[in-house]
């Protein structure tokens, strides 16, 4: 165990059990780790503040990566290691789309996730900060999360969204609504569960 320098461990149904909470053994496991001098780095497709708290809960290292890797941040230090930053026209071109075709649009920055105030009552996805405009914002935004009951709705939305070149589309099967209702959009096959999530490309992906 000695070659080893750090340990990147993903979170739901890694680190966590299948009810979100962390096992005393795991904790222990992780205190013996750090003991050794090994980094313990949580890694998540979910925002950076979900990746924060479960860090403190388990008592892995202050650095997370969150946003499918769009964010490493340091909670300590409060510093930003890496951000690969959606840039403003194009957020702005997402939220016009969402907000014509009606569908909830979930914006996260490093400590905030801000959602258009019409869906102020949703319950699906928590937020905790609510704008009209895109203008508002005085963060960066490293990750876009797309939500809707109506799934037609969201096959649409992706059509609309999908000739926007530096973004990348991907799907997270996070278990949001226990009574199935939530329709959301992910490439077939269809899981009723998934959400779309909208992040900048990388530039080495990029034509």
């Amino acid at each position: 165990m000695n070659n080893i320098k750090c340990i990147l461990l993903d979170i739901d149904y890694t680190l966590t059990k299948n009810d979100g909470t962390i096992s005393n053994y795991t904790k222990e496991v992780i205190k013996r780790v750090k003991e050794n001098g090994i980094f313990v780095i949580l890694v998540t497709g979910r925002p950076n503040i979900y990746a924060i708290q479960k860090s403190k809960e388990s008592n892995a290292n202050s650095i997370v990566i969150a946003d499918n890797g769009a964010l490493i941040y340091n909670y300590e230090s409060e510093e930003i290691l890496y951000k690969n930053e959606i840039p403003k026209d194009i957020l702005s071109e997402i939220w016009e789309i969402s907000l014509k075709d009606n569908v909830d649009c979930v914006l996260n920055a490093v400590n905030t996730r801000y959602r258009n105030i019409r869906f102020a009552d949703s319950k699906y996805i928590k937020t905790n900060s609510f704008i009209n405009e895109i203008n508002e914002l005085q963060e960066c935004i490293s990750q876009i999360v797309i939500s809707s009951r109506d799934y037609s709705q969201m096959l649409d939305f992706k059509k609309a969204i999908e000739n926007i070149k530096e973004i990348e589309i991907t799907n997270t099967n996070i278990y949001i609504n226990k009574e199935k209702e939530y329709y959301v959009l992910c490439d077939k096959p269809f899981n009723e569960n998934d959400v779309l999530v909208v992040k900048k490309m990388k530039k080495n992906h990029e034509n």
